[in-house]
């Protein structure tokens, strides 16, 4: 497997394996280029059994919502948002950053703007 077919970088944060759906994570595991996250044993056992590289969420039929703050599926389409940036949040992810003071997506670090807001106002109407 060549860094030309996965590019990875190395995390430290607590996240759920986006393969095995299993585990909060603190060791070192592995964040694709494409944002998904995973435990690298799941990968390199994956790669194994399919013998290419490519991401389990983005390959296997419909795509499977994953928030870019914390890792985990958004399962109903009313619990997730999705920014300006194009990076898929839960609704919640976003109130928690907000009430902390960050103004910035964590997975593009792109700002926040004011479409932003206005779209979460009017998710927590409909909540």
């Amino acid at each position: 497997m060549s860094n030309e077919e996965v590019m990875f970088l190395h995390c430290t944060e607590p996240f759920y394996c986006g393969f095995c759906q299993n585990g909060k994570l603190t060791k070192t595991d592995t964040i694709l280029a494409c944002g998904h996250k995973f435990h690298l044993g799941c990968l390199v056992n994956r790669y194994r059994i399919q013998g290419k590289a490519s991401c389990p969420q983005c390959t296997e039929g419909k795509p499977r919502f994953q928030c870019s703050h914390c890792g985990i599926q958004i399962l109903r389409k009313r619990e997730g948002i999705e920014l300006f940036c194009e990076c898929v949040y839960h609704i919640l992810c976003v109130k928690r950053l907000m009430n902390a003071g960050i103004r910035n997506c964590t997975w593009c670090r792109k700002r926040f703007n004011l479409y932003d807001y206005t779209k979460l106002n009017e998710s927590r109407k409909k909540l």
